[in-house]
């Protein structure tokens, strides 16, 4: 799903300019006065809004049926959101089956989700089917972020939105820093409050 020419599908940071220094500085590296280098991008600007358009005009030639979304009878579910383990989860596209009979009720959800995208693929087996159902829902979620995104009136309001979607790995390095230095902090407090830490 993400373009060779940019490293984060929901940013407009070209792969090239990850490791350009800034000839000027942005603001907040000089109201900082710092020293090194500013790597700093801007996430969002209109050229990304008209890269999100054009995107979007792609998927629906690609997948006609993205202009009917969401299809009123769709039940299957994608996504970990607000669920532990999908695995155990009948009606989700990462369900496990454990049984013949829940082998056969999944591969019939997965072939009803595709007949009613219009996608149904004649010969295909089970495996091949869940596959592109998956390609399928994960490319309904991406559309939906666009659609959302293009239809907004101003910058501002699409940067909301964008900044809603799941961090990209360009990203994400910062959630594992944070979530190291609270738990140091939550394991401190839980010894200082348990007279165990050496004062």
């Amino acid at each position: 799903m993400k373009s060779k020419n940019f490293a984060c599908y929901c940013c407009n940071i070209h792969k090239n300019d990850l490791v350009k220094a800034n000839a000027v500085p942005c603001d907040d590296c000089i109201a900082g006065n710092s020293l090194h280098p500013c790597y700093h991008q801007l996430i969002s600007d209109e050229v990304l809004i008209q890269r999100f358009r054009t995107e979007k005009c792609e998927l629906e030639q690609h997948w006609p049926h993205l202009l009917l979304l969401p299809p009123t009878r769709s039940r299957i579910r994608f996504g970990t959101l607000d669920i532990s383990d999908p695995r155990y989860d009948p009606l989700h596209i990462e369900y496990v089956p454990t049984s013949v009979n829940a082998r056969i009720q999944h591969a019939r959800l997965i072939e009803e989700e595709l007949i009613m995208r219009g996608l149904h693929v004649i010969g295909a087996n089970a495996a091949e089917r869940k596959l592109q159902l998956h390609e399928v829902l994960a490319t309904e979620q991406r559309y939906k972020l666009m659609k959302e995104v293009v239809s907004c009136n101003n910058l501002d309001d699409a940067m909301i939105i964008i900044e809603k979607a799941i961090p990209c790995l360009l990203h994400v390095e910062n959630r594992p820093s944070e979530a190291m230095i609270f738990d140091l902090i939550r394991n401190w407090l839980q010894l200082w409050e348990n007279d165990s830490w050496e004062k």
